[in-house]
């Protein structure tokens, strides 16, 4: 039996996470295990083989020494500095990582990566907030490097649905980008060094097409 990490939101004294997440790993069979956020000396979860970076509200932009805009969203500092020291032990220790949406920004941040708070300061003429059910695909992205190795093409147009209003603006340290929206976002990004580490603007757990994908997680983490 495969357990993987799964990071997940607060909301007051409440921890929130959709329980699509853990459908999706079922489905690839996988056995999700929720990390709340917490303070304290940060240590690496015993028993895990791979883990998720989920969705969620903004980073805070003080992690790349911005100063907060007007537009930026909801933000969590407890749970930013928690899912970075994880994102790190995790590559330090070569455990599959998978950065979905909110979870592909701290990805980045947490190798010095920077982010638009918010796409309208970028412009572009592809809207990255659907108004379609998140089951249904919303734009085109091309995608490169490991996400079309998985996808069996390259590079590989595919429609994927879109829920967020920042993005990544400066690649951290040793991140490659493997997939860009039609207006030139980068959608995907990976590290080439590690056995699996990925993220993905979209939302693979909510998505038909995502299955691959979670399919190709879950062999990394059963190596």
């Amino acid at each position: 039996m495969c357990f993987v990490g799964v990071t997940c939101g607060r909301q007051c004294e409440d921890f929130m996470l959709s329980a699509a997440y853990l459908k999706a790993l079922n489905d690839v069979g996988l056995h999700g295990v929720i990390l709340p956020p917490q303070t304290g000396d940060f240590v690496l979860p015993e028993g895990i083989s791979g883990i998720v970076l989920s969705g969620g509200g903004d980073p805070h932009p003080l992690l790349w020494n911005e100063e907060p805009h007007s537009d930026l969203g909801e933000v969590d500092a407890v749970r930013d500095l928690w899912e970075i020291a994880l994102c790190r032990a995790a590559l330090a220790a070569d455990l599959p990582l998978l950065g979905i949406c909110r979870g592909m920004q701290v990805l980045n941040v947490a190798l010095a990566g920077t982010l638009w708070q918010n796409l309208q300061e970028r412009g572009g003429n592809v809207s990255h907030w659907q108004t379609a059910d998140m089951a249904c695909g919303w734009h085109n992205v091309v995608c490169r490097g490991k996400l079309s190795e998985i996808y069996g093409e390259a590079p590989a147009k595919m429609r994927v649905n879109s829920h967020h209003h920042q993005g990544i603006r400066l690649l951290g340290e040793g991140l490659r980008a493997c997939a860009y929206a039609m207006d030139g976002l980068i959608e995907g990004i990976e590290l080439p060094e590690r056995r699996f580490a990925l993220g993905v603007q979209w939302h693979p757990e909510r998505l038909a097409a995502g299955r691959k994908l979670l399919a190709s997680f879950a062999a990394a983490c059963a190596l």
